[in-house]
């Protein structure tokens, strides 16, 4: 058995379906704590053999690639870990192991979930993260004095530029150049920054500064999917930037 010590406000989240990270990411906007995603349970293995144990384990049920209760038995086994687990299942009754009963979340994280929550972890009275693809063109306004043509190019820059960045990241990725990846999306930071988008800036600084390598391949896809949904909110919005002659 490997001794590994515990970091009281570390939490794992264990999954691959991006849009219940998602969910979960708004949801733990509202506390304190650090979360460190994982798309496998073999990424979350691999980390613990050389980092902290975390206070709390949410994991998808059929999580690849031993499932959630072979890999939490492996997490009781080999790092000795007892603290506290939830599983996202679409089934809501507990999951029993031989020795345990697991409590379940849904993959919508709903007013019950959160309730759930509350109990093992402290949340904030902060307002909800912005929805996905949240934009304001204020601060473009503001830097433009007037000059709506200086928004305008602003705007295409960010449509052409930032995609084509997104798809070196992914070209990056299948090299595992961790490095590089950090210093792409520390470039187009402001590009998110400018149009006032939160979520895109914070995947962003994580992907810098904060990321494990396991957690780099879902934080490109959260990226990309911030992007496209700016992008097509922009289309809706201002049509006429689009128009191509």
């Amino acid at each position: 058995m490997t001794q590994v010590t515990k970091n009281k406000n570390e939490v794992f989240f264990i999954g691959e379906d991006t849009n219940t990270q998602e969910r979960f990411e708004k949801l733990m906007s509202l506390v304190e704590n650090k979360v460190t995603y994982f798309s496998t349970g073999l990424a979350a293995i691999q980390h613990l053999k050389r980092n902290k144990l975390p206070s709390l384990i949410i994991i998808e049920e059929n999580v690849k690639p031993l499932g959630a209760l072979q890999t939490l038995n492996y997490f009781k086994d080999q790092f000795n870990y007892d603290g506290q687990v939830f599983v996202v299942s679409e089934n809501q009754d507990s999951i029993y192991s031989e020795t345990v009963v697991y409590r379940v979340l849904s993959n919508q994280f709903s007013a019950e979930d959160k309730i759930k929550l509350k109990a093992v972890i402290n949340f904030s009275d902060e307002p909800d993260e912005p929805a996905v693809g949240d934009y304001s063109l204020t601060y473009l306004r503001n830097l433009s004095e007037g000059d709506e043509s200086f928004v305008v190019e602003s705007i295409r820059i960010f449509n052409y530029s930032v995609g084509e960045r997104i798809i070196e990241m992914q070209s990056l990725l299948q090299q595992n150049d961790f490095k590089q990846i950090g210093d792409v999306a520390h470039n187009i930071k402001p590009s998110f920054e400018m149009l006032e988008n939160r979520r895109g800036k914070d995947f962003c600084d994580r992907l810098a500064h904060h990321a494990e390598n396991e957690e780099v391949g879902n934080l490109i896809k959260l990226l990309d999917i911030e992007f496209r949904t700016i992008q097509n909110h922009l289309k809706n919005d201002l049509p006429e930037i689009f128009i191509t002659t």
